[in-house]
Order: structure tokens, then C-alpha cells, then sequence
């Protein structure tokens, strides 16, 4: 999942403007933009949406992640579909070596 957010530098590290939906511990990469970098970002891409060269894209923010309750059973799910191991079929789809 990629999320844009606001954050501000104090006394050597980032503190976010507003609660991170992460779990203890996670790991992310962090892409530093200056506020000033990015209000011209948005002003470009708000210029090439007007002029018809791109479309801002669809965003489905309204539902929360799933659990991890609710990812074990999908994950469940799925396996129970397919038939052939996903490593079988890498090796049947490569051929004779």
C-alpha cells in the first residue's frame, strides 16, 4: 500500500502530522519532497488534467485494509482453488532444461 503524508523534521527525526495506519516495528521507504516541490507537483498535474493529457487516478479510500484475520482466510481460499502448486506449474511452464 502506498500513502502520501505530511510530515515535519525536528531535532533529527520525522514526526507525521497525523496517525500512520502501520503496525509496530514496519518497515517503510520514505521519499523526502518539500512542501514547496510538492504544491508545484500538484499544480502540474492539476494542469495536465484540465488540458486533457492525464486523469487523475481512481481512488477507493473509503474502505479500511483488510485484517490479517480477513487476509489468512482469503489467502485460505485461493489455495484451495488452484489444483497445482505455483512452483509446478513455474517449472512445467519453463520446460526441459
Amino acid at each position: 500500500m502506498s500513502q502520501v503524508i505530511t510530515a515535519v523534521y525536528e531535532h533529527g527525526a520525522l514526526h507525521p502530522v497525523a496517525p500512520l495506519n502501520l503496525p509496530e516495528h514496519q518497515r517503510v521507504q520514505i521519499q523526502i519532497v518539500r512542501e514547496e516541490s510538492q504544491k508545484t507537483i500538484e499544480q502540474t498535474l492539476e494542469w495536465l488534467t484540465s488540458i486533457g493529457r492525464i486523469s487523475p487516478p481512481q481512488r477507493n479510500n473509503d474502505k479500511p485494509p483488510c485484517s490479517d484475520e480477513e487476509r489468512a482466510e482469503l489467502a485460505h481460499e485461493l489455495g484451495k482453488a488452484v489444483s497445482t502448486p505455483l512452483s509446478q506449474t513455474i517449472l512445467d511452464d519453463r520446460g526441459e532444461l
